[in-house]
């Protein structure tokens, strides 16, 4: 996933996000590379990638 981290797709903020997420069937790996995210969205996109087993990339 390549993403700034900030929740804009549509989904309802972290909520929506963590919905989509949880219907990863059959639980696909995530890995994430966050552009520039910071605060919260730089949690937000570490638990993504946790939450699947993925990596969480810092991109500056």
């Amino acid at each position: 996933l390549l993403t700034d981290g900030e929740p804009n797709c549509g989904a309802d903020g972290v909520a929506g996000h963590r919905s989509m997420i949880a219907s990863n069937n059959p639980g696909a790996v995530v890995h994430v590379f966050g552009i520039q995210a910071s605060g919260p969205w730089r949690a937000f996109c570490q638990g993504v990638a946790a939450d699947s087993g993925g990596r969480y990339v810092d991109v500056p």
